[in-house]
């Protein structure tokens, strides 16, 4: 979500608006007075390559110059000192979102707008994404086809809120400069506002349909983007970190307050580039306290990332130092959380053998203790284990925790969604 502060925040703002420009000189509200939030930080990195196959945008390139308002760098060249702040490029959204945009495979590309009612009772994010990357099937299907892994994610807070991620194939997609469509949902640029329609089904355990609209109407638009990385395969692109924002759904949000629009795009999963830079975040961690409730998650996502990372001699090491602690700890929940996170990180690499060990452990702590918390992750783990030393041409185990689920199996559990699904509103 945006940040709370606007006032604050919006001191950010001359930072984030070189060429930006407001369509909108008649409006009565002042284009700078507000701000939702903003991301990123010291970002050093300069791009040196395309972010993937987009297509022409039927106009030159701008010459390269100066940015109007003083901006960091000049247009289509890296600035002296090393500023990953640059002009859009590559895209045709330089003015505009562009929502034609060619995802290639591994990539994604998601536009993000979120508001916050005037009285701060009611918020809302939605998030269009091709090559979803929260989609575990997208993953799962080696990311060779962004297009089939689409959605538009809708959050509602405040009374009556929900949350809504279907997971949508190729055939649901609908692509052009102005529009993005997915499946009955879509995001549409006016020209000067931002509409989006909305008609999706609530996850559980509010099955019910979210429908209506949300408009959005930027302040200014800015020219900008941040490559998030050296080699410039992630991309932040902030459209309008400052607008007017009216909802109309269902479940009683209707409102209007400040809102926020961006958007991301990348030509790789977001974990291939930016493991190391967790590792080293949680081995940082460990440098600056020696409280062992904070420790031992640290060491947990430390080891995850280097499992993750592939490097095995990391990964024994953070995880000796780590049960070196936590044998000695009093703290029996962190320390089942950490095993389980060990647990996992043996299976990334894969050791089974060691995975099963370390996933034993935390039985014991999960029986001794009663943490149904970690019980179904456990469970789920479990499964994962059993399906990956399933036999050759054997019938592999089923994905769903035996030890939480009980008598029911996967095509009970299917049937019960579909239920759910089919219920009046």
């Amino acid at each position: 979500m945006s940040q709370s502060n606007f006032r604050e925040a919006s001191k950010l703002w001359p930072d984030l608006q070189p060429g930006a420009r407001s369509p909108f000189a008649d409006y009565p509200f002042d284009a700078g007075a507000t701000i939702s939030g903003l991301a990123g930080g010291d970002l050093r990195a300069q791009s040196r390559g395309e972010l993937c196959s987009f297509p022409a945008t039927g106009r030159a390139d701008s010459p390269a110059g100066a940015l109007p308002r003083g901006g960091r760098s000049a247009s289509g060249s890296g600035s002296a000192d090393g500023s990953a702040l640059r002009q859009a490029r590559g895209r045709g959204d330089t003015e505009r979102p562009d929502f034609s945009v060619d995802v290639a495979p591994d990539g994604y590309a998601w536009w993000y707008v979120d508001g916050v009612s005037e009285d701060g009772r009611r918020a809302v994010s939605v998030i269009g994404f091709i090559g979803s990357v929260f989609s575990p099937w997208y993953k799962w299907s080696g990311r060779r086809d962004p297009q089939d892994h689409c959605c538009i994610n809708v959050a509602t807070y405040g009374p009556g809120g929900r949350f809504t991620m279907t997971d949508r194939g190729r055939p649901a997609l609908r692509q052009s400069r102005d529009r993005l469509q997915v499946g009955p949902s879509s995001m549409h640029w006016t020209g000067h506002q931002l509409v989006i329609t909305v008609d999706e089904i609530g996850a559980l355990p509010m099955v019910t349909p979210v429908r209506g609209t949300i408009t959005l109407t930027p302040q200014a638009m800015t020219e900008v983007e941040v490559a998030l990385t050296p080699e410039g395969r992630h991309l932040w692109r902030p459209f309008a970190p400052s607008c007017r924002i009216e909802v109309a759904l269902s479940q009683g949000h209707e409102w209007t307050g400040h809102g926020y629009f961006d958007a991301n795009f990348g030509t790789a999963a977001l974990e291939a580039d930016f493991l190391e830079a967790a590792l080293q975040g949680f081995q940082h961690v460990l440098t600056l306290t020696d409280i062992i409730r904070i420790r031992l998650p640290a060491f947990g996502g430390a080891v995850r990332a280097a499992a993750r990372l592939g490097d095995r001699d990391r990964l024994s090491n953070l995880e000796d130092a780590a049960i070196s602690e936590a044998e000695r700890a009093n703290t029996p929940f962190e320390v089942a959380s950490f095993y389980l996170s060990a647990s996992e990180a043996w299976l990334a690499v894969p050791d089974r053998r060691m995975a099963d060990r370390r996933l034993q452990r935390v039985n014991a702590l999960v029986q001794e203790h009663q943490f149904h918390e970690l019980s179904m992750r456990a469970d789920a783990l479990r499964a994962r284990l059993q399906m990956a030393t399933a036999p050759a041409g054997g019938r592999q185990q089923s994905v769903w925790p035996s030890a939480t689920a009980g008598a029911w199996d996967e095509e009970t559990v299917i049937n019960g969604i579909h239920r759910l699904t089919c219920l009046p509103t």
